[in-house]
C-alpha cells in the first residue's frame, strides 16, 4: 500500500526550502534516523532492508521501511507490485531495478556511494583534495566501504586525527604549511600559526621578553635592556597574567640610570658626572643616583667634611664653646651651622643652617661690641669702642642737667657729671625734672593728655608740659594739697549750704579754692542756713499743707488746676474728691489718692455701654474698650467660603479712630474699607488672595485648561520622542511666579545608566538604543551586546531577541528597515533592532531579509555559514554546541532544547523518577516542545565553549545564515526538530528563500570588529 505522509503537520507553509530531489519535492521539516513510531524500535538496524538510520523519511508502517520521502510517494522495500524498472539501481531512494531492494547499487567504488548509498565519501570527507573509496569485501550494495584521503584542501587540517571526517579544521595562518609552533610576538598573537587547533599554546608569557604577561607584549626599555619577571607560582600551577607578570629594567646603557625604578620610562636619567664618583658637597650628582648634595643619603658618608664640629670665627666669643656648630652642606658648599638647625635636630642633610635652640654659631661682625668685658665682635680686644658708651645720660629737663655714659674697668657703664631731680614744690619751678612746673607726673605709666582739670581723675590737675598745646594730668605739689575753710557739720537729718574748699597752686602761689560760706542768719525748713551746726525756726510737718510730711512738699502743687481738694493729714497729702462733671483717669483706677495721679483732668458724663465710636461711653477713662471683635466676614468683605488662613485667622480687626479697620497679610485683600477684597487680583501663589473661597481661581478650570494647577505633567512634555528617556519624571503643574504655571517635574540625570537593548533611552541623550558605530557612541553609552570573540569575527552569544522581549514574551516589531523590493504587501518598516541578551524569548518567524537589515543596523551583518559552523565547533572538532564532550550526542547531564531532549514540565513527578532526556520516565512526567528563553537554566552545558560561551547554538531555534549571495541556510536544529543528527555544527541541508519564515527559526548577528567598543564612522556632527 502506498501512502503520502508529511513530516510536520503544519496548517500552512510560511517559507520554502531549496529543491531536495529531481522530482522537485520540497518540505519544511523532515525526520532523521529510522522514523518509526517508536524511535528505538530497531536499535539502529535499517527497517526491512529499506532506508538505513540517518536517512530521510517517515515510516508509519511497522512492517517495512520508510515509505514517504519529503512527502513524495515511493514504493516500499520488498513491494514490487506495480513496480516499473527504469534501469540499474541508483542512489535515489527508489527501487529502480524492481528487485525489492532500494538503493542496493553494485558499483561499490564510487565516491558518492562507497559500498552502499549511505556512504558518500564526498560529503563524509570534508575539505580534502583527494578523497578515495576502498570498496568493502562484500559488494552487494549493502555494506559500507572505507573513505580515506592523503591531502587536505588548502587551509584545512585534520586536527582530530580521525580520517573518517576528513579535514575538519579551517585555518589560514600557515599558508606554506611549515610552521611548527605558535611563536607569538607582536605579529603572531591570536592566531593558530601552526594550525594545530590551538592558539598561542607555545608562547612563554612568564619569561619571554617578546610576550611578557600576554602574547605580543614586548619588553622595550629606554636606554637599557629589559627582562620579563613574574610573581606567579608557576611551579604550583598558577598562571602568568598581565596582573602578576611585567617587564623590568635589567641593565642600563652607559651614562644612564634607572632612578625612579619604573620600567615604563626605562633608564630615564642621564648621569651629569660620568664615570660616577663619591658624592661631595659641590652642587652636582657625583654618584649618578638622581640625588644632589643634601638629597643624597650618601653625602654624609662620602664627604669627609660633613658632620665635623666647627666655629664661626677664630677669636673672642666666636670660639666660645657656647657657639660650637657642625659642618653642613648649604647651597653646594660646606658651612658651619647651628647644631639644632632644621626641624629634626642635627639632621646633616636638611638644608637648614639656623637653629632655634642654643648653641648658635657666632661669626665676626654678627654682634656689636658692648661694655661687658667680652670680645663680642671677635676682633681680639674686649670692650673696644663699645656701642653703648659715650652717650648722654640723665636729663636736662627742668632743674636737672645731663651727664656722659662711660665704660669702667669692670665692664660696667656709669653716668658722670649729671644733676638729678628733687621733690616738687609750689614755687613756679620744675623741681622733679618731668617737664611740668608745680606738678608731678604720676609714676607707673605714660602721662594722660588733657584739656582742663575735668579730664583728670582724683586730685590731679591739668597743666602744660612743653607748651600750651601739650597738657597732661599731674599731681599737685605736696605743699598745695588738702581741704581749707571747713564748716561745722549740720544736725542729723538737716542740710547745710556751706562747704569746704581745696588748696591749689596758682602761679607758684598756694590758695584756697571752692569754699562756700553762710549767706543767711535764720534757718529754713530742714536746712542749717546760717552754718552754725544747729537747726531752729521749723514748721509742723504733720499739718502744714505746704510742708506736708517733709519740707517743701506742697499738696496744692501736686495738681495745679486739677479740680481736686487737698488736706495734710498726719504728714500725708490726701485728696478729698473731684469737682462735679470731672473724673480722675491718670490714676488707672487703682488708688485715686496716690499723689502721682491726683487730678480730675477729664470731663465726662456716662451715657451707657461702650461702642466703637471714639467716645468714652461708660466714663471708665478708656475709649472704645472692652468691645466684642466681629469676624472678617462681617466687616472685611471676606467670603463665608474662604478657608485660607490669610482670610481668616491671619486677618487683624481693630477699632481705630472710632471705626472697625481690617488688616490683611501681604498679598491678601489690599483694598480700602469696607470692600477690601473685591479689587484684589488672585495671582498664582497658592493663596486665596481675594478671599472668595477659591485658591488661585484664575489658574484652574474653566478659566485655565492647559497647564491648570495640579494637573498631571511630565519633565519631557513637548519634546520629541524619546524625550528624557529613563531620566523622565512626572509631577503636576505648580505656580511659576505669580502670573503663570509650570510643571514640577524635572529631568533626573541620576537615573541615567549604560544604554542596553530594551527600546528605552537609558543614558538620557535623546537617542534610543544607539549601537557601537553610531555618532555619540564614543562616550561609552551605547548597546554593548553579549558577543563571542571567535578570532576573526564576533558573533552574538545568544540567539537574537527584540528590545521588548522578556523571559515570557518575544516582543513586537519586524526587522525591515528599508524597502528593497521584498517588503511584503501591507508591511510597515518597524526598524526593530536585534539584541543579544540572556533570559529573553528569542526572535522567531523572521525572514532572511529582516536578518540582513536588522544586523546591518546594529553595525554588523548576517553570519556566514562558515562563521556559524566555526562558532558551533568552538575552534575544535565539535559535532554539537555542547560545553563538554561536544563530539558525541546528548545525555542526562548534557543536552539542548531539541525534540528528544526537552525541558521537564512536571518537576515534582521527576523528583521521584529518573527523568533523563529521552527516557520513558521523562515522557511520563511530561515534556514540552516549546521555545525557551536564551541561556535557560533548564538546559545543561548547552553552549559552545569559547571564552564567552555561545549559548543555544544547538537547539532552541534553527538559525538563518548565508552561504552565498541569495543562498540562505538554517542551522543547528530547533525545539521541534525530530533528531539530534540534524542539528550538528556542519549540517546545512536546508536552503531557504529570502521570504522564508517559520515558528522554530531565528538568527544571530556577526561583526567584523568588537561591537562593545565605540567606533563612530567618519566625522559625526
Amino acid at each position: 500500500m502506498k501512502r503520502t505522509i508529511w513530516l510536520a503537520a503544519l496548517a500552512s507553509t510560511i517559507g520554502v526550502f531549496g529543491a531536495l530531489s529531481s522530482t522537485g519535492c520540497t518540505t519544511n521539516a523532515f525526520c532523521f534516523a529510522d522514523c518509526e513510531d517508536d524511535p528505538t524500535a530497531d536499535g539502529g538496524v535499517p527497517d526491512g532492508g529499506g532506508l538505513p538510520d540517518g536517512n530521510l523519511g517517515v515510516d508509519t508502517d511497522a512492517s517495512d521501511a520508510c515509505n514517504s520521502i519529503f512527502g513524495c510517494t515511493v514504493p516500499d522495500a520488498g513491494d514490487t507490485d506495480g513496480c516499473v524498472a527504469t534501469g540499474p539501481e541508483q542512489c535515489d531512494f527508489v527501487d529502480n531495478d524492481c528487485d525489492g531492494f532500494v538503493d542496493n547499487v553494485q558499483d561499490s567504488a564510487e565516491l558518492d556511494a562507497c559500498g552502499n548509498c549511505a556512504t558518500n565519501c564526498i560529503t563524509q570527507l570534508g575539505n580534502v583534495s583527494d578523497p578515495v573509496c576502498t570498496p568493502p569485501g562484500v559488494t552487494d550494495g549493502t555494506q559500507p566501504g572505507t573513505c580515506s584521503f592523503s591531502t587536505c584542501a588548502t587551509d584545512f587540517y585534520d586536527v582530530d586525527g580521525d580520517p573518517a571526517n576528513g579535514c575538519e579544521y579551517f585555518c589560514q595562518h600557515n599558508p606554506n604549511g611549515t610552521n611548527t609552533t605558535d611563536p607569538g610576538g607582536v605579529e603572531g598573537c591570536d592566531k593558530d600559526d601552526d594550525c594545530d587547533g590551538e592558539i598561542d599554546e607555545d608562547v612563554d608569557i612568564c619569561g619571554d621578553e617578546e610576550n611578557c604577561g600576554r602574547c605580543g607584549n614586548r619588553c622595550v626599555i629606554l636606554n637599557g635592556t629589559g627582562i620579563c619577571s613574574t610573581t606567579a607560582d608557576v611551579a604550583g600551577g598558577e598562571a602568568c597574567t598581565e596582573n602578576n607578570t611585567d617587564c623590568e629594567v635589567d641593565t642600563c646603557d652607559p651614562g644612564f640610570a634607572d632612578v625612579d625604578g619604573a620600567a615604563e620610562n626605562g633608564c630615564e636619567y642621564a648621569c651629569p658626572v660620568f664615570p660616577p664618583t663619591a658624592e661631595l658637597c659641590d652642587g652636582q650628582d657625583n654618584d649618578c643616583d638622581g640625588r644632589i648634595d643634601n638629597l643624597d643619603a650618601d653625602l654624609e658618608a662620602d664627604d669627609p667634611d660633613v658632620g665635623n664640629t666647627c666655629f664661626g670665627g677664630t677669636q673672642g666669643e666666636c670660639i666660645d664653646p657656647s657657639h660650637e656648630g657642625v659642618n653642613k652642606c648649604i647651597g653646594g658648599a660646606i658651612r658651619c651651622c647651628d647644631k639644632d638647625s632644621g626641624d629634626t635636630g642635627a639632621d646633616l642633610r636638611n638644608g637648614q643652617c639656623d637653629g632655634t635652640v642654643p648653641p648658635f654659631v657666632l661669626r665676626p661682625g654678627d654682634v656689636s661690641e658692648t661694655c661687658n668685658s667680652l670680645d663680642d665682635d671677635c676682633d681680639g680686644t674686649p670692650d673696644d669702642n663699645p656701642i653703648d658708651a659715650g652717650g648722654a645720660c640723665g636729663t636736662s629737663v627742668g632743674n636737672c642737667d645731663v651727664g656722659t655714659l662711660q665704660c669702667n674697668m669692670s665692664g660696667a657703664l656709669t653716668c658722670q657729671g649729671q644733676t638729678g631731680p628733687q621733690p616738687e614744690l609750689c614755687n613756679a619751678q620744675d623741681n622733679d625734672c618731668d617737664g611740668v612746673i608745680d606738678g608731678e607726673i604720676p609714676p607707673g605709666g605714660p602721662p594722660t593728655s588733657c584739656n582742663d582739670d575735668g579730664d583728670c581723675t582724683g586730685t590731679q590737675v591739668c597743666l602744660p608740659r612743653t607748651g600750651p598745646m601739650d597738657k597732661v594730668c599731674v599731681i599737685p605739689p605736696t605743699d598745695a594739697m588738702g581741704p581749707c575753710d571747713v564748716p561745722p557739720a549740720p544736725p542729723p537729718g538737716a542740710t547745710s549750704p556751706c562747704s569746704a574748699g581745696t588748696f591749689a597752686c596758682t602761679g607758684g602761689v598756694r590758695s584756697c579754692l571752692g569754699s562756700v560760706t553762710a549767706t543767711a542768719t535764720l534757718d529754713s525748713c530742714g536746712e542749717d542756713s546760717n552754718c552754725d551746726g544747729s537747726l531752729d525756726n521749723q514748721p509742723d510737718l504733720q499739718t502744714d499743707i505746704r510742708n506736708c510730711g517733709s519740707c517743701g512738699n506742697d499738696c496744692n502743687a501736686l495738681n495745679p488746676g486739677g479740680r481736686v481738694i487737698w488736706a495734710c493729714i498726719s504728714g500725708v497729702c490726701e485728696q478729698q474728691g473731684c469737682q462735679g462733671g470731672f473724673i480722675d483717669c491718670d490714676s488707672g483706677g487703682a488708688d485715686p489718692n496716690q499723689p502721682e495721679d491726683d487730678d480730675c483732668e477729664v470731663a465726662c458724663t456716662p451715657t451707657g455701654g461702650e461702642l466703637c465710636n471714639g467716645v468714652d461711653d461708660d466714663c471708665n477713662c478708656a475709649t472704645d474698650d472692652a468691645l466684642t471683635t466681629p469676624t472678617p466676614v462681617q466687616v472685611c468683605g471676606v467670603s463665608p467660603a474662604a478657608t485660607d488662613a490669610g482670610c481668616t485667622t491671619g486677618v487683624g480687626i481693630a477699632c481705630t479712630s472710632g471705626s472697625w479697620v481690617c488688616s490683611f497679610p501681604s498679598n491678601y485683600c489690599s483694598g480700602a474699607a469696607p470692600d477690601y477684597c473685591t479689587a484684589e487680583p488672585d495671582v498664582c501663589d497658592m493663596r486665596d488672595n481675594n478671599c472668595n473661597g477659591i485658591e488661585d481661581d484664575n489658574f484652574r478650570p474653566p478659566v485655565l485648561t492647559i497647564g491648570a494647577l495640579d494637573s498631571p505633567c511630565a519633565s519631557d512634555d513637548g519634546l520629541p520622542p524619546p524625550g528624557h528617556g529613563q531620566c523622565r519624571t512626572t509631577g503636576v503643574f505648580q505656580c511659576n511666579g505669580t502670573t503663570a504655571t509650570q510643571c514640577s517635574a524635572t529631568i533626573n540625570p541620576g537615573a541615567a545608566t549604560q544604554e542596553v537593548c530594551d527600546g528605552v533611552d537609558n543614558d538620557c541623550d535623546m537617542v534610543v538604543d544607539e549601537v557601537y558605530d553610531a555618532c555619540g557612541a564614543q562616550d561609552g553609552n551605547f548597546i554593548q551586546p553579549v558577543v563571542t570573540d571567535a578570532g576573526s569575527f564576533f558573533i552574538y552569544s545568544h540567539e537574537a531577541s527584540r528590545p521588548g522581549a522578556d523571559a515570557v514574551q518575544p516582543g513586537n516589531g519586524n526587522g525591515y528597515h528599508v524597502d528593497t523590493g521584498s517588503l511584503p504587501p501591507g508591511t510597515t518598516l518597524d526598524s526593530t533592532l536585534s539584541c543579544s541578551q540572556p533570559n529573553k524569548i528569542p526572535w522567531f518567524n523572521v525572514t532572511p531579509v529582516e536578518v540582513e537589515q536588522t544586523c546591518a543596523t546594529m553595525g554588523g551583518r548576517i553570519c556566514t555559514r562558515a562563521e556559524w559552523t566555526q562558532t558551533c565547533e568552538a575552534g575544535a572538532s565539535c559535532q554539537f554546541g555542547y560545553t563538554s564532550n561536544c563530539t558525541v550526542g546528548a545525555n542526562g547531564t548534557r543536552f539542548c532544547n531539541l525534540h528528544d531532549f526537552d525541558f521537564i514540565v512536571d518537576a515534582a513527578c521527576c523528583a521521584t523518577s529518573s527523568c533523563t532526556p529521552g527516557s520513558s520516565a521523562e515522557a511520563s512526567c511530561g515534556t514540552n516542545d516549546g521555545l525557551l528563553p536564551t541561556q535557560s537554566a533548564l538546559l545543561q552545558q548547552c553552549s559552545a565553549n569559547w571564552v564567552q560561551d555561545a549559548f543555544d547554538v544547538t537547539g532552541n531555534l534553527r538559525e538563518i545564515v548565508r552561504a552565498a549571495v541569495g543562498d540562505y541556510r538554517v542551522m543547528g536544529g530547533g525545539f521541534a526538530s525530530q533528531a539530534e543528527s540534524g542539528a550538528t555544527c556542519t549540517f546545512d541541508f536546508f536552503a531557504v528563500t529570502e521570504t522564508f519564515r517559520f515558528f522554530d527559526t531565528g538568527f544571530r548577528c556577526c561583526f567584523d570588529q568588537d561591537p562593545r567598543v565605540a567606533d563612530p564612522p567618519g566625522i559625526c556632527p
